[in-house]
């Protein structure tokens, strides 16, 4: 649902407006609530919706390898953005786990 105003944007832009960096907040939500493989499950979605929206509205590259490119791109940045947003989550947690043992102690 979170995808949804990218997709949007991504659809009636055109060829020459993207609003690709917008689909990294889901996937960062996605890795802040459900870890590592809902980041990458998510940064996926994101990419095959942004080369949905590539093909819909036309892409800017002259020819579908540079499409092809650009979401290979995509893709790692935005994985890579989900882990370290997952490493983020879980160092948080450890810290949590380490205050509240030694408040008790």
């Amino acid at each position: 649902m979170l995808a949804l105003p990218a997709l949007a944007g991504d659809l009636l832009g055109g060829r020459d407006f993207s609003l690709w960096a917008l689909y990294a907040l889901p996937v960062m939500m996605a890795a802040w609530l459900g870890g590592r493989n809902w980041a990458l499950s998510a940064a996926a979605a994101a990419v095959a919706l942004t080369w949905l929206a590539a093909m819909v509205a036309g892409h800017p590259f002259e020819s579908d390898w540079g499409l092809a490119a650009a979401m290979v791109n995509r893709g790692v940045v935005l994985g890579l953005l989900g882990l370290l947003v997952d490493h983020a989550r879980v160092v948080d947690l450890y810290q949590s786990i380490a205050q509240s043992q030694e408040t008790e102690a």
